[in-house]
């Protein structure tokens, strides 16, 4: 099995459709939910990143990837849409016990 295929496995990896992630935060706020902050410990390329960022535009959000390609794809995609209030780490969020959430 090659490494790639090895990883995806181990981790899981799934990306969440971008469409879906609109409709998730979009019932979310419907509902009366009205972040303050969100925190995303497995954030990928970003689907739910940008589209909370678009549903709750105010709030301060921070997401966590282990993989180095996933936080350099989403920190691309956010530079075109301005990232203020946004916080990407690459880190397993999973190991951060005890340890206080933070901008980078």
């Amino acid at each position: 099995m090659n490494n790639k295929i090895r990883n995806k496995k181990e981790f899981g990896d799934f990306q969440t459709p971008d469409y879906f992630a609109i409709q998730v935060c979009e019932k979310l706020k419907n509902i009366g939910i009205n972040a303050d902050s969100i925190i995303e410990p497995t954030c990928g390329v970003g689907a739910f990143v940008i589209a909370s960022r678009k549903i709750f535009p105010d709030a301060e959000i921070f997401g966590y990837e282990i993989n180095k390609d996933y936080v350099e794809i989403l920190d691309n995609k956010l530079s075109s849409i301005g990232n203020t209030n946004i916080h990407i780490k690459q880190s397993d969020f999973f190991l951060r016990t005890g340890k206080r959430i933070s901008p980078r």
